[in-house]
């Protein structure tokens, strides 16, 4: 059984914006780090899209960003600045090959390809399983849907 100081389980947008929060700290560069999910992704799954007012950390990822909304049915047509918001998207193939670039640049987070099963907490850790392998951490940040279904 293999201790780290912290697991994430699941590798979807939560996991991964964790990972690479994480990774861009130094504050846990001597922390030993392991993601766990059956996906690596990489490839354009889905978008994201949000409101936000200037610039922003992610503008070199945005795809399509919006200024203003139209409100049409077949008797009016009314448009409205989002001023001084802007909607912006980001694709996720952009996203997770900027996380996992950030993520893979740090030699203490390790990322394995494995299916939790079951996650049991005690008073010091939590005993994290895959189909084949039990690993232990101090602290475990658990982004896989309904986690009651993977708890003791």
């Amino acid at each position: 059984m293999k201790y780290y100081d912290y697991i994430i389980t699941g590798a979807g947008a939560a996991g991964l914006m964790l990972a690479y929060r994480l990774a861009k700290d130094s504050f846990f560069d001597q922390k030993s780090i392991l993601i766990l999910d059956p996906i690596e992704r990489i490839v354009d799954d889905r978008t994201w899209s949000f409101w936000e007012d200037g610039e922003g950390e992610w503008d070199d990822l945005v795809s399509k960003s919006w200024n203003s909304v139209i409100f049409a049915n077949s008797k009016s047509n009314l448009k409205l600045s989002l001023s001084p918001y802007r909607y912006k998207m980001i694709k996720s193939k952009d996203f997770y090959q900027k996380v996992w670039s950030e993520i893979r640049s740090k030699s203490n987070i390790k990322f394995l390809k494995q299916e939790i099963v079951k996650l049991i907490p005690n008073n010091k850790y939590v005993e994290v399983h895959t189909n084949t392998l039990v690993f232990k951490a101090s602290k475990v940040f658990n982004s896989i849907p309904n986690p009651d279904n993977y708890t003791e």
